[in-house]
């Protein structure tokens, strides 16, 4: 009886690793994606509502801000700057969001923005240089207006919006998975709209708090 409980457990481990194996030869998908979630959930992407019981009056001033520069960028619903805010930043209120995920693919202020999404939105309003006073328009400029500047921040997220929906037609929960994802990422995760269930909730706690 002892032989056979032994060998059942040597059947069984060898399954169990077996597995870890086959998982870790399993390929990982590569988001290519212009804004990505990040794997930190306590920046973005997850459906829990965490936000302090009282917003500080930088929060409130952020979450205006973004109200109007979504409403002076012709969003149909401007809110949906606010429940960006709110789910990538804490509009914000979390420690590490001027400059997340540092490397090649870093994500800049309140809105999380890389830089190539920030180029595509400069790409199609040059005059945004001029309007925010740039000298020389590099990759280091432009990075340190997103990290510094963030009305620049906040326009530019706005402006990927409408690239996003005009050019893309996406609309609704689809449009903050691809704020979130890119317009080709946002494919991978098709239905699941936890990263836009996440901000709705967010702003919806935020209302009841004001």
């Amino acid at each position: 009886m002892k032989k056979v409980i032994f060998f059942l457990a040597l059947v069984t481990a060898s399954l169990v690793y077996g597995a870890g194996s086959l998982y870790q030869l399993m390929p990982v998908p590569v988001s290519n994606s212009v804004i990505a979630e990040k794997s930190d959930k306590s920046i973005g992407g997850q459906i829990a509502t965490v936000l302090p019981a009282n917003l500080t009056d930088k929060q409130h001033k952020l979450l205006t801000m973004a109200y109007t520069i979504g409403k002076e960028q012709e969003l149909k619903d401007p809110e949906i700057m606010q429940a960006i805010l709110l789910q990538e930043t804490k509009a914000g209120g979390v420690s590490s969001y001027k400059v997340a995920n540092p490397g090649p693919d870093a994500y800049f202020g309140p809105m999380q923005i890389k830089l190539v999404a920030a180029r595509a939105v400069l790409s199609r309003w040059p005059k945004l240089y001029e309007q925010f006073d740039f000298h020389t328009r590099t990759d280091d400029e432009v990075k340190a207006n997103l990290i510094l500047n963030e009305q620049f921040n906040l326009v530019v997220a706005a402006k990927y919006l409408r690239i996003l929906k005009q050019e893309y037609g996406f609309s609704g929960r689809e449009l903050m998975n691809a704020y979130n994802r890119g317009p080709a990422g946002v494919k991978q995760v098709d239905g699941d709209y936890h990263y836009a269930l996440g901000a709705e909730a967010k702003l919806a706690s935020y209302k009841q708090k004001r």
